[in-house]
């Protein structure tokens, strides 16, 4: 059986996923975006338009959602309106390989809209953790693009977590 990845991986993984050379990629987005949420991986696509993705490690994790004040969603339905953001073209869960057909069954019950990845690593390769995209987004035609403004802040955002990062790994 293989060992579950760490947080960091799987984000790792999801950028590699969403072509991070292309697009823009930052996790543990909320501060200073007008989110009224976390966003556990935010991809700004070169479009203009950005992808959400939401990581989940368990199905306990997953049920937590409901929970939530706010409500993934991002068509055009009734949800959405009441709680979605105008700047999120598309919405993903990622989750473990091990508790796919029980989360699909959960996100197309509750988030009928969300995409569904996959994730896991195998004992062969236990440095190398797979993503496999099972259901596709439904894209959200009324998104707004980011403007330059939106995306300056993004990508100070990121350059603030690069210096903390280093400092970190030199202290």
């Amino acid at each position: 059986m293989s060992k579950q990845p760490n947080i960091d991986e799987i984000e790792r993984a999801l950028a590699v996923e969403f072509n991070y050379r292309l697009n823009i990629c930052v996790p543990n987005v909320s501060w200073g975006m007008g989110f009224n949420r976390e966003i556990d991986l935010l991809v700004l696509r070169q479009s203009g338009y950005a992808v959400e993705i939401e990581i989940k490690r368990s199905f306990a994790d997953l049920k937590a959602e409901l929970k939530k004040r706010h409500r993934h969603s991002n068509a055009l339905s009734t949800s959405f309106r009441q709680g979605g953001h105008p700047d999120i073209k598309e919405f993903w869960f990622a989750v473990p390989e091990g508790i796919y057909s029980k989360a699909k069954e959960f996100i197309t019950a509750h988030y009928p809209e969300a995409g569904i990845l996959s994730y896991w690593q195998d004992q062969e390769e236990p440095y190398r953790l797979y993503v496999r995209r099972k259901i596709m987004a439904r894209v959200k035609s009324d998104s707004r693009k980011w403007t330059d403004a939106q995306k300056m802040k993004l990508l100070q955002l990121a350059h603030m977590r690069i210096w903390t990062m280093k400092k970190k790994l030199t202290t």
